[in-house]
């Protein structure tokens, strides 16, 4: 069948509502707008348990299911701090100097909240993540500021709202908001037609727009078709809500969590999700504490294995250190390079220095968990007689360092009671599986 007589056949089906192959053949149908499931999720625990390894592997996971391979484009990371602003995450006017020095121009720079809104509305067809890492060391409420309205999301089962003109159903904000900069940012004429005439990479194909407003960068409106056929409007007077295809993720360190407390109103928006303190990779379980690499003298003792051994010390201190749990040591809480690589996944790391370890290791153990009167259940009390008077940091981390002290000895100068637990802490990771 020639292609002129193919298109007639197709033509006089449509008009008849006849069924044709192309019909019945899923491949050749444009696909189902599949909706979502958007999250709003705080992922917490310890120091280096693994939490931002936790939201990259959720967001490779939805971006493969979508077959989406531009990461870059589809996910924005921010880290929150005490300095960081609503005009840092949302955006904020600033002055440009024009070609040729011929006068200055007020831009909006948006932040990556503003950024992320703008591509999940003109790519409703693909997901989208922001990923806020350290949420508890920023004011959240401020940074948020009236965006704090959007994270109220229509959940599935409740009636759709189409009280606007685009009819916003399961996944979107509940409420909008209105917000001229991030609304005008959508509308840019030129941010537009770069992402669709992007050779490598093209985005926003469904996004048409036409005419232009008081502002003559900017698109009147933006018609977005969807693959479902529905096409959702954008124009000056549009509010500006999360799209169902807009996830949040944001990490929590339960230690640092009286850095900023964010409220119960906060809270309740997202979900929660523990990371379990656990270490179940071979490699970083094995790697050896304060073996030089150009010396054959080694501690013997494990990473994996002081680690259990050091979270029981103060897992122990309930009542004496405040939330004992939150000050255990994770996993990753210290890592190295790695020296062999087999499929893709690390099979071996280069140990761990004595400089590294008294650096990070005992520094934390020292002024954020074993402080005032609890340092003496753990550490080695004072003993000028025997010149073993490890009052202070400096002196615990000199002692650890010394060449004088070699293998064991290193973690018997200053650990107290340590002897007793040699064959424990020399473990391998094998080994404690079997004899946990």
């Amino acid at each position: 069948m020639s292609d002129s007589i193919k298109r007639n056949v197709e033509q006089l089906a449509k008009l008849f509502d006849v069924k044709t192959d192309k019909d019945n053949n899923p491949s050749e149908t444009k696909p189902s707008n599949k909706l979502h499931s958007c999250e709003q999720v705080i992922y917490y625990g310890v120091p280096g348990c693994g939490k931002s390894y936790k939201v990259n592997e959720v967001v490779d996971k939805k971006l493969k299911e979508h077959s989406v391979t531009d990461k870059q484009y589809h996910t924005i990371r921010c880290v929150f701090h005490p300095e960081y602003c609503n005009a840092d995450f949302v955006g904020q006017i600033y002055p440009c100097v024009l070609p040729d020095n011929k006068g200055v121009e007020y831009k909006f720079k948006p932040g990556p909240f503003s950024e992320i809104v703008r591509r999940a509305y003109l790519n409703p067809g693909e997901p989208f993540f922001l990923i806020i890492e350290e949420i508890n060391r920023g004011n959240a409420a401020a940074i948020f500021g009236e965006m704090f309205q959007l994270l109220d999301r229509i959940k599935k089962g409740e009636p759709a709202d189409e009280s606007t003109e685009n009819k916003y159903d399961s996944g979107w904000s509940s409420y909008g908001v209105d917000n001229q900069d991030i609304n005008a940012d959508i509308r840019d004429i030129q941010k537009l037609k770069n992402e669709q005439t992007n050779e490598k990479n093209k985005h926003s194909v469904e996004a048409k727009g036409s005419g232009t407003d008081t502002n003559p960068k900017c698109y009147s409106c933006i018609d977005v078709q969807a693959n479902d056929g529905n096409v959702l409007h954008f124009s000056t007077n549009t509010a500006i809500r999360l799209p169902p295809n807009l996830s949040i993720y944001a990490t929590m360190n339960t230690s640092d969590q009286n850095v900023f407390t964010m409220d119960n109103a906060f809270q309740r928006r997202f979900k929660f999700k523990m990371i379990e303190n656990e270490l179940d990779d071979a490699a970083q379980y094995d790697i050896i504490i304060g073996k030089d690499e150009e010396s054959e003298v080694s501690t013997g003792v494990r990473w994996g294995s002081f680690r259990n051994w050091i979270n029981k010390k103060i897992l122990s201190q309930k009542g004496i250190l405040s939330k004992s749990e939150d000050k255990c040591l994770g996993g990753w809480f210290i890592s190295t390079d790695a020296v062999e690589v087999k499929d893709k996944k690390v099979t071996k790391y280069k140990n761990i220095s004595k400089e590294d370890f008294a650096e990070k290791v005992l520094k934390y153990l020292w002024y954020d968990v074993f402080r005032r009167n609890t340092a003496t259940e753990v550490f080695n009390e004072p003993d000028v007689t025997e010149n073993k008077d490890v009052v202070s940091f400096a002196k615990l981390a000199k002692e650890f360092k010394s060449k004088d002290n070699v293998g064991f000895d290193a973690f018997k100068k200053i650990f107290k009671d340590i002897e007793k637990d040699k064959d424990d802490l020399t473990k391998t990771y094998a080994e404690s599986k079997v004899n946990p």
